[in-house]
């Protein structure tokens, strides 16, 4: 098929926000091609049923004034629905426009589904060594005319020149052969409807797998909600466990979190909640960590204590998932730094200097073989103890977790370019407080935070998180009584 032969609608609406499920659309402009040529111009203002925010008003100079007397989208739906059947519909930032249009249609209790042709994904195909491809630099770039920038029809009209002259500058052919990549049409699993994929976003954010029987199968994080779903249900890749997937899943849900870390947050609760058979296990509960306490001598010893008290702010060394995991970890870092184990309170290490064992049984009772001795029966026992405990400190510096390196709560914000949103995360003493939309609001929200439950998979993040420089930078300490973030 050539790229005349193809049946477009150049679409682009207008709406009250960025939000598909709490916006609406004020009005729809659009033009129908077939055979390469322009068969209907259309447009109209729409009723959107609630106010237009103000500075939504002065982006696209569509005020509540000019709607009260539009028709409301059902009024419209039948007459659209006929102009879109049978035709692929091109937009700029094309998921946008047509969950919007889905949505709106669902409303009305229709049904729209149709292949989607995106003019920003189009144009970095074409034209590969530009860095931008938004609206206003295409116009710009390609000296393409615009009556009504910000109005549906002119911003529709736009992306047919642009189709037009680049069939000229470039191989229509290859124009051709573009679009029919971007259009293919997708093998959705037998277990999903044929419009299943059809509104999943390319933002970041988390996506759930629900079998038949409406039972969680798996949860996800990604950047790009749409292109993760679809890799992971891809048919014909030959992987087992996509085959399990295409196989089993009759559902699939996601959330959108406006950044990689709140997917990443949101993913571990679901995990945790849901316990998905394909996901792995949590962070077991009871990990534990080490501590230094003194004994009536004044020696240091190591204790062994739950993980969470790691946001105490008290030293912690090492995580462990079980004693043996504990004694392997800690035998490791005093064999760097070899010293006399004996006064160290962990019986089960091996002395790195006499070579001597102490071993425990399965019900951590102390057990010594004969012809094995003890560390306690043959090491001479230090009289230096300050010597003992600087000793024993060194060898467990490998293993030291972080302190939390501010001196009460931080803020990390992720913003997401379009539609436009902002996340501000509030995190303190390695647990999470929530998160606001708006940096004014940290204050409250932080007054209103109750004390978290320490989460090992949420400390594993932000100390991943906080070891790179980069995103490091990113967390901004919150002065209760100073500035927001």
């Amino acid at each position: 098929m050539g790229l005349s032969d193809r049946r477009f609608v150049f679409l682009d609406i207008e709406s009250t926000g960025g939000s598909i499920a709490e916006d609406r659309i004020t009005e729809i402009g659009l033009l129908t091609v077939d055979d390469g040529e322009v068969t209907r111009e259309w447009s109209s203002l729409i009723n959107p049923q609630r106010n237009i925010p103000s500075f939504i008003a002065g982006y696209i100079g569509i005020t509540d004034e000019m709607v009260a007397d539009a028709p409301k989208f059902g009024d419209i739906a039948e007459s659209l629905q006929e102009m879109l059947k049978g035709r692929i519909l091109v937009a700029h930032n094309a998921r946008f426009d047509y969950s919007f249009l889905r949505h709106e249609f669902r409303l009305v209790d229709r049904f729209y589904h149709s292949e989607v042709l995106c003019t920003v994904k189009l144009s970095r195909r074409l034209f590969p060594h530009f860095k931008k491809h938004n609206l206003d630099t295409l116009i710009a770039r390609h000296k393409l005319p615009c009556e009504a920038r910000h109005r549906a029809f002119g911003d529709a009209k736009v992306l047919w020149d642009f189709i037009q002259l680049a069939a000229t500058e470039q191989d229509e052919l290859q124009v051709d052969k573009e679009i029919s990549g971007l259009v293919q049409p997708l093998d959705v699993p037998p277990g999903l409807s044929v419009d299943a994929f059809d509104d999943l976003p390319e933002t970041a954010g988390v996506y759930l797998f629900w079998d038949q029987q409406d039972a969680a199968l798996l949860v996800g994080k990604a950047k790009n909600i749409r292109a993760k779903v679809l890799a992971q249900l891809a048919a014909g890749s030959g992987n087992r466990r996509v085959t399990e997937l295409r196989e089993a899943v009759g559902k699939v849900e996601w959330l959108e979190t406006v950044g990689i870390v709140g997917a990443e947050l949101e993913e571990g609760r679901l995990v945790d909640e849901l316990r998905p058979p394909m996901n792995s296990s949590p962070a077991v509960s009871n990990t534990e960590t080490s501590q230094l306490v003194t004994d009536d001598q004044g020696r240091l010893q190591i204790q062994f204590v739950p993980a969470e008290h790691i946001a105490e702010q008290q030293p912690c060394y090492g995580l462990f998932r079980n004693r043996d995991d504990a004694r392997k970890s800690i035998q490791a870092a005093v064999n760097k730094q070899p010293f006399c184990t004996v006064n160290s309170g962990f019986d089960g290490l091996v002395c790195p200097v006499h070579g001597t064992e102490q071993r425990l049984d399965k019900d951590s009772e102390l057990q010594t073989d004969a012809g094995i001795e003890t560390s306690s029966e043959i090491c001479p026992s230090s009289d230096d103890i300050e010597l003992s405990n600087t000793q024993l400190e060194m060898a467990l510096i490998r293993l030291k977790q972080p302190d939390w390196p501010f001196a009460g709560p931080a803020a990390l914000t992720e913003q997401q370019s379009w539609p436009e949103r902002k996340r501000v995360h509030l995190f303190d003493c390695w647990q999470y407080l929530g998160f606001v939309e708006q940096p004014e609001a940290v204050f409250e929200k932080l007054e209103q935070a109750s004390s978290a439950e320490f989460d090992l998979g949420i400390y594993r993040l932000l100390k991943r998180l906080l070891e790179v420089p980069k995103t490091a930078a990113g967390f901004i300490p919150v002065n209760v009584q100073g500035e927001q973030p």
